[in-house]
């Protein structure tokens, strides 16, 4: 969760809130590719349709359907492509744990460790 939060601030330090929760939703796709490489075995065809749907969304948003321009920094898109990783590995990593002990459990750890505020000095 820690990894998420500082990265989400980040990518609204770099760009803004609209760029960071766009890039967030690229976490699906990391999931995807995951759990398709893990097991070996290509994901289904809708899944497939809905990565290229978003990949084609987000070209289009972040470059004005121009190849020559992009309209973020390179830092901001780092910085939200950090978001769609930390958040697929956020989303994965914990299944184990929350199978032995409670969700709520995990999930409020999670929140203790890594619900600190992030503060910025001027």
């Amino acid at each position: 969760m820690l990894g998420v939060q500082f990265a989400f601030v980040e990518a609204i330090n770099e760009s803004n809130a609209v760029l960071a929760t766009l890039l967030q939703f690229l976490a699906p796709i990391f999931i995807v590719a995951y759990v398709s490489l893990s097991l070996k075995k290509s994901p289904p065809k809708y899944q497939v349709i809905g990565i290229i749907g978003t990949l084609i969304g987000l070209f289009l948003l972040l470059t004005n359907a121009s190849f020559d321009s992009l309209l973020v920094s390179n830092k901001a898109l780092l910085w939200g492509l950090a978001v769609g990783l930390t958040f697929a590995f956020y989303t994965l990593y914990p299944a184990r744990l929350m199978k032995e002990w409670s969700v709520l459990l995990v999930v409020g750890w999670e929140i203790l460790i890594g619900g600190h505020e992030i503060h910025y000095s001027s």
